[in-house]
């Protein structure tokens, strides 16, 4: 399982070239440029300063790394890579507030069907406050 395989990694401090920031996204910031208005989302806890994407008239969700779909399963990501998983899982509610037909994730396939109530379902689950 997944979460079984957190217990088990252990991944060094590892330390990337620094990149450039070109731009600098804000929570409720609107992409006018990307897919007629992409709404930037702050989803913090896998990563401190990550977010996710939505598109309104789409109802298309862009989690990231908020959460993954493998073998057929909403799941958390892995702890061991997750900066603070009781924020994460406040992040879960947030996007869960959203009415999702698609949902694109880092890890897995996109869900299409009955989107949004998985996803409240997810939240509910892992208790995401």
């Amino acid at each position: 399982s997944v979460e079984g395989i957190s217990r088990v990694l252990r991944v060094p401090p590892t330390r990337f070239p620094s990149t450039p920031v070109h731009h600098l996204l804000n929570d409720g910031d609107i992409l006018t440029s990307v897919m007629g208005g992409l709404h930037v989302v702050a989803t913090p806890g896998h990563a401190m300063g990550h977010v996710a994407f939505w598109q309104p008239e789409r109802r298309l969700l862009i989690t990231g790394d908020t959460m993954m779909h493998l073998l057929g399963k909403l799941r958390l990501p892995i702890p061991v890579v997750t900066v603070d998983m009781t924020e994460n899982r406040r992040s879960i509610a947030r996007l869960a507030e959203l009415d999702a037909e698609v949902a694109a994730f880092g890890h897995g396939k996109p869900l299409m069907q009955n989107t949004a109530q998985k996803i409240r379902d997810f939240a509910r689950r892992v208790r995401a406050h």
